[in-house]
């Protein structure tokens, strides 16, 4: 169980940075 949401975390804050580097270069 904690490997999952580990695994959810990661992949929610993989999003949000990828959210931020869009904002940051302008995309």
């Amino acid at each position: 169980m904690a490997a999952y949401w580990i695994a959810h975390v990661n992949v929610i804050d993989a999003d949000a940075y990828g959210e931020y580097v869009k904002r940051a270069t302008g995309a």
